[in-house]
């Protein structure tokens, strides 16, 4: 589906030129001459990027970023400001109330036709982390704002020592920002401090020479580099290469004849838009990684399980080899909540699961399925290693001992029931195998293995 762009201007010369070069680019294109205008419409059909004239009436496109800004449901829309050629200090003033980029107005087509996919582009990956992060939130897994962030590592990579002093000179006092500079060649090294750096400004020149590979590309298959916010800084006679780079990983643009705040400004929303990225994919990593959790154990949950299952059997089926489903219920489990109280019973149940996760191989899995039960799958396990891995996790919760917070010391045994799988049985069929194998072992006297009927022992394997 096309993107929606709205314009904001209070020329009707330059919006027509500019919806017909939208438009042509395939578009969905809105319209508005004021700032009160664009709020209105806005807020009736949000767009998927905002382009507004300097001097957007009604206060101007600077009124109109910080009105956005400040408003819950809009501030996340891309605002282009567009700028009279040579508007420097016009350029800072935007980008401090919020605006996502400023360009002269009169920038040739391709260059600014790829600045325009470069905030549509980053306005859709925000778009699909928010989304991540509203289910995260909702289900009670959003991972809070770190309350200390680290200085942002910058890396400075110029032409010549000229630029490489105005540059230092425009970040130098900039608080929360720690900059090096680095020859190309450092850089892709990611040796000493252009390590892993935050945000990389690089002169054009470098980054796509005439006699040589694009160092923008090699930058973008390095692993520490592939996250980093790349700001390309070119000059007038650069801007055909620079569009170019900018759609194949520069993350912005920048012309030469900037002032020492536009610099840092830019730089600041750089790493602004990094660490955003970065702390909504952490959100979504935990969201998914409490999804499948037991959140007292730390265990895999019966869901996980499941699916585990699944792939288990499906990995015997693929290789001919067997596996073996332990279930295991913790005897007299209520005894400890009724004696010592519900919280001693939750530390008796993370000692479990510590026992059992710890005394397994890592290939095998452990999850905890409900109350005091717990499930492990061996894979690649035949009857008679399955039956002695079992006698021996028997062993290991009966030998010691759980210490209770109230000095009490709790004896933990358990009944397991064993049944093994080929590939030739539904999962399911195994698992409940396993199921009635438990009950036999606890009708029988507990703390105690049994085989399923078709499962032999290790006496007898």
């Amino acid at each position: 589906m096309a993107s929606s762009i709205l314009i904001a201007d209070g020329t009707a010369n330059r919006r027509i030129l500019l919806n017909a070069r939208l438009q042509a680019a395939r578009y969905v294109v809105e319209q508005a001459v004021t700032v009160a205008e664009a709020l209105k419409a806005i807020h009736e059909h949000p767009p998927a990027l905002v382009i507004a004239h300097a001097d957007l009436p009604g206060g101007g496109a600077l009124a109109l970023c910080q009105k956005l800004r400040q408003d819950e449901d809009a501030a996340t829309i891309p605002v282009l400001v567009l700028t009279p050629r040579g508007a420097a200090k016009a350029r800072s003033a935007a980008l401090a109330a919020g605006a996502d980029d400023v360009i002269d107005r009169l920038e040739p087509e391709a260059y600014f036709a790829a600045r325009v996919r470069a905030l549509l582009r980053s306005r859709r990956d925000a778009a699909r982390y928010e989304s991540h992060g509203a289910v995260a939130a909702q289900l009670g897994f959003a991972e809070p704002v770190a309350a200390f962030a680290a200085p942002g590592r910058v890396v400075l990579v110029p032409e010549d020592e000229a630029q490489a002093a105005a540059w230092t000179a425009a970040l130098e006092r900039e608080r929360g920002l720690r900059s090096v500079v680095a020859t190309p060649d450092a850089l892709l090294a990611g040796d000493g401090p252009a390590r892993a750096p935050d945000v990389v400004v690089i002169a054009a020149a470098l980054a796509a020479p005439e006699d040589g590979p694009a160092l923008l590309a090699e930058l973008r298959t390095e692993p520490a580099l592939a996250e980093a916010e790349i700001l390309l800084v070119h000059g007038e006679t650069e801007s055909g290469s620079a569009a170019r780079l900018s759609d194949v990983g520069a993350t912005e643009l920048l012309e030469k004849a900037f002032v020492a705040t536009e610099l840092a400004l830019r730089v600041r929303a750089r790493l602004q838009n990094k660490r955003t990225r970065e702390r909504r994919r952490r959100g979504t990593e935990t969201g998914l990684r409490m999804a499948v959790t037991d959140p007292l154990t730390g265990l895999s949950n019966r869901w996980h399980a499941d699916r585990q299952l699944d792939r288990v059997a499906r990995q015997a089926t693929e290789d001919g080899r067997g596996y073996a489903v332990l279930m295991i219920d913790l005897d007299h489990f209520k005894r400890v909540n009724d004696t010592h109280g519900h919280a001693a019973g939750d530390v008796v149940l993370r000692a479990v699961a510590g026992r059992l996760r710890g005394n397994l191989r890592g290939a095998d899995v452990v999850a905890r399925m409900g109350g005091e039960e717990f499930l492990v799958l061996l894979a690649g396990a035949e009857a008679g290693a399955a039956h002695g891995a079992a006698e021996r996790l028997l062993d290991l919760l009966r030998r010691e001992p759980v210490a209770l917070p109230c000095g009490a010391r709790v004896r933990v045994t358990a009944s397991i029931g064993l049944a093994c799988g080929t590939g030739a049985l539904p999962p399911r069929t195994v698992l409940e195998e396993a199921d009635r194998a438990l009950y036999a072992a606890k009708a029988t006297g507990r703390d105690r293995v049994v085989a399923a009927p078709e499962t032999p022992s290790s006496a007898s394997a």
